[in-house]
């Protein structure tokens, strides 16, 4: 497979992931072999309808999934560290400290019979012994000035019903900064949120993660979002990894079908507002049962009489430096593409 060109120490380095839902002889594969690196202070997206095993991923690089899906093969290493080797026991203390995750919910996330300043302490002191309360306090309330909640004193002794979902999902981020991580794993942070708090979270975030110097892995379905946010994109369909670059590359010059279908559904500010948004038709194929040939392959409007398409699943390949895409005709995509006027 081919592997965009980045610096030989990675931060985060998942290769050949595969993780299954069930025994070898009965099971299936939900992620089927991804490979990624996140560089220290990097931003990268991965995006992908639902069912796409995003945030399966995101679980796993956590240690957080559970019988019946286990990891068949791969690497995790952070810092250079093999994760999938842990035990439970070392899992728990890397967790929350070296890498933290900022989940979907707050409100399934935080207790509700804790207050917020109880929460946050528990986090630090569960990986920093010997602080006093007076400390711990202290702490949680930099903590919470640091992703700009008002009164910080005072919400100390909130609890969590008594903050709006803006404030609950930004305690979450203050929990996850808690023990200043390497990396933060966000799993659609802003879903549940409208859409002015969802700005005001994700401005939060990124300045918070600049600030503390780590880098941020974002889960999400929202193609703005990523260009507003990530350095790289990786995107996700069928379990695997069918295109990755940089934003701008992806976003200007898509080279895979089912990209180039989430960036056309997306309203543009220079288009015609009576337009209509072009979908995406069928639905993504059963883990379980995947088509022959090409994942994508039954919604894709280039395999029409393709031979290719049917007979073989294409791999991730470069196809220009640092861009890589998993389709037969990448290139003609893109060509495709300029006759038809929408590459810029």
């Amino acid at each position: 497979m081919a592997m965009l060109a980045n610096s030989p120490q990675p931060l985060l380095d998942v290769q050949g992931l595969v993780v299954r839902i069930g025994s070898k002889a009965t099971g299936f594969d939900v992620v089927r072999g991804v490979s990624f690196q996140v560089q220290p202070g990097e931003t990268v997206c991965i995006v992908g309808e639902s069912g796409s095993g995003k945030t399966l991923t995101a679980l796993t690089l956590l240690g957080l999934h559970a019988d019946p899906v286990r990891i068949a093969s791969g690497r995790i290493a952070l810092d250079g560290a093999d994760l999938i080797s842990l035990s439970e026991r070392d899992f728990a203390a890397l967790r929350g400290d070296r890498i933290a995750m900022v989940f979907q919910d707050p409100m399934t996330s935080l207790n509700p019979v804790l207050t917020i300043g109880e929460q946050i302490s528990e986090v630090i002191s569960a990986h920093r012994e010997g602080l006093g309360r007076s400390q711990l306090r202290a702490e949680a309330v930099d903590l919470l000035k640091l992703v700009g909640i008002p009164a910080a004193a005072e919400r100390l002794d909130a609890y969590p019903h008594q903050l709006s979902g803006g404030m609950r999902q930004r305690i979450l981020i203050a929990i996850a900064l808690a023990n200043q991580p390497r990396v933060i794993v966000a799993d659609e942070p802003t879903t549940a949120l409208d859409v002015t708090i969802q700005a005001q979270v994700m401005d939060v975030m990124r300045a918070a993660v600049a600030k503390s110097g780590a880098a941020l892995l974002l889960i999400t379905h929202d193609m703005g979002l990523v260009a507003e946010t990530a350095d790289r994109v990786l995107v996700m369909y069928a379990g695997r990894i069918v295109e990755s670059g940089s934003v701008y590359d992806v976003f200007r010059e898509p080279r895979h079908p089912y990209t180039r279908a989430l960036l056309s559904s997306i309203p543009r500010v220079d288009g015609d507002p009576d337009a209509a948004l072009e979908a995406l038709g069928g639905e993504p194929p059963r883990l379980s049962n995947l088509p022959p040939g090409c994942s994508f392959r039954p919604r894709c409007k280039l395999s029409a009489g393709r031979a290719a398409c049917t007979r073989e699943d294409p791999q991730l390949r470069e196809i220009t430096v640092g861009h890589a895409a998993a389709c037969h005709f990448a290139e003609e995509l893109v060509d495709q593409m300029i006759l038809q006027g929408d590459a810029p």
